[in-house]
C-alpha cells in the first residue's frame, strides 16, 4: 500500500484558487494580517515565505511548515525567526504523505511553536493543515505573485478540506484526532 495521495490535477486546479480570504502584496502589516485572523487560537504557516512574512511582523505560527524553497527552488537566505523544535518529515512534489497528514496531526496539539520541515514540497499541506486545525484555528499559505491566503478554520471550511482529501484517496482515519 502506498503511503500517500497524489493529487488529481482538477482539484490541483481548484487549489489554485484562494481557500479564504486574499491578503494582498509581499508584506503585509501585522494589522491586516491579525485582521484576518480575528483571533484565531492556532496559527499554521504553510510556505517559507509566508512564514518568514509572518515572522518579520512579530507573528509566530504555531506551525511553520516550510521546505526550504520559493517555487520549488532552494532559497537565497535562510529564513531568520524561526521558533521552536524542528521536525523533518518527506512529502514529494503533486502528494500528500501519511508521514505529513499524521505530523500535523501531533502537532496541533503542542504547546510550543514548532518547525515542520519538509524534504520535498509543502505546499499542498494548507489542506491537511485545514482539516485538522481546530474550529478558530487559521492557516495561511502563499498565493504565487498575489500575497498570502488567510483561512479562518471553521466547521464548513474542515468539511470542505475533509471531503477534497479523502476523494483523493486519504483514508479518513487519518483526520481523526
Amino acid at each position: 500500500m502506498d503511503n500517500r495521495i497524489k493529487i488529481r490535477p482538477e482539484l490541483r486546479e481548484l487549489l489554485r484558487r484562494p481557500f479564504g480570504q486574499l491578503i494582498r502584496g509581499d508584506s503585509p502589516s501585522a494589522a491586516e494580517i491579525r485582521l484576518h485572523l480575528q483571533g484565531g487560537q492556532k496559527l499554521i504557516s504553510v510556505g517559507d515565505a509566508t512564514t518568514e512574512n509572518l515572522l518579520k511582523v512579530g507573528i509566530t505560527p504555531s506551525i511553520q511548515i516550510i521546505d526550504l524553497k520559493e517555487r520549488r527552488r532552494g532559497r537565497h537566505r535562510i529564513i531568520t525567526g524561526l521558533s521552536g523544535k524542528r521536525r523533518i518529515i518527506k512529502n514529494p512534489s503533486g502528494f500528500v504523505t501519511f508521514e505529513a497528514v499524521s505530523a500535523i496531526r501531533e502537532l496541533i496539539h503542542s504547546d510550543e511553536p514548532i518547525v515542520l520541515q519538509v524534504d520535498g514540497e509543502e505546499d499542498l499541506l494548507a489542506l491537511p493543515s485545514v482539516a485538522l486545525s481546530p474550529i478558530r484555528g487559521a492557516v495561511i499559505y502563499g498565493q504565487p505573485d498575489e500575497g498570502m491566503v488567510a483561512v479562518r478554520v471553521d466547521r464548513e471550511t474542515k468539511l470542505r478540506a475533509e471531503k477534497l482529501l479523502t476523494e483523493s484517496g486519504l483514508p479518513e482515519y487519518l483526520l481523526k484526532y
